[in-house]
């Protein structure tokens, strides 16, 4: 999964930032779904600033735009 990141990564840098940007933001949610053990971590981080449990959907939501940007 980090391979594929890193030659998106390096594919997006050679186009517009407003091409780019959306394109990105696609790709790193679909990263979010595809990768759960990730998804876990970046969870319980959204959680524990938040100050609620992991399977709140205020935590879901903090931790999808985390994921995005």
């Amino acid at each position: 999964m980090v391979l594929v990141f890193r030659a998106v990564s390096a594919l997006l840098v050679r186009v517009p930032l407003r091409v780019s940007e959306p394109i990105a933001r696609a790709g790193f949610l679909a990263g979010y779904y595809l990768w759960p053990s990730k998804r876990r971590i970046i969870k319980a981080n959204a959680a524990h600033v938040l100050g609620l449990p992991t399977d709140h959907r205020d935590v879901a939501g903090l931790a999808r735009g985390i994921y995005g940007t």
